[in-house]
């Protein structure tokens, strides 16, 4: 495990708490930890370039679906999502998405089962990139 991944997850922890207490998140620290990771990138050139790009760009999608969908997706999830591409590249941001709609998938379902949820309503999806993120991260040891 690398410098930068504790200091991520402790940033998705704060992160994912907010959203859960609001269903939004505050765009500054993602704003400062996104510049941060461009900074690490040039110094430490990690992750690789192609890798790097491909991360924010997953995360870029999203946003761009944010918009096509008319909001019905949360826009700072792909924010989250391309922060966490930025230092970690796109493979480990891949695996921890998919981490986090299998994490997500039986609270849904939950949630519609014991009419907690609505059929179109939304739910904090940051909370689940968070574990999401710790599960890949202690899994796999970082996936470098």
């Amino acid at each position: 495990m690398g410098i930068i991944e504790i200091p991520l997850g402790v940033l998705l922890a704060a992160l994912a708490a907010e959203d859960l207490k609001s269903k939004r998140i505050k765009i500054f620290p993602v704003t400062a930890a996104f510049i941060l990771g461009i900074i690490n990138f040039i110094v430490y050139h990690q992750p690789d370039a192609k890798s790097l790009l491909g991360g924010v760009a997953l995360g870029g999608g999203i946003c761009l679906l944010w918009w096509i969908t008319g909001k019905n997706i949360g826009l700072g999830d792909g924010l989250v999502i391309a922060l966490i591409g930025i230092y970690r590249g796109l493979k480990f941001t891949v695996i921890c998405l998919c981490a986090a709609f299998f994490l997500a998938a039986p609270a849904a379902l939950i949630l519609c089962c014991l009419k907690k949820g609505k059929k179109k309503g939304k739910m904090p999806f940051i909370p689940f990139l968070f574990l999401g993120y710790g599960l890949v991260s202690f899994i796999k040891g970082g996936l470098r």
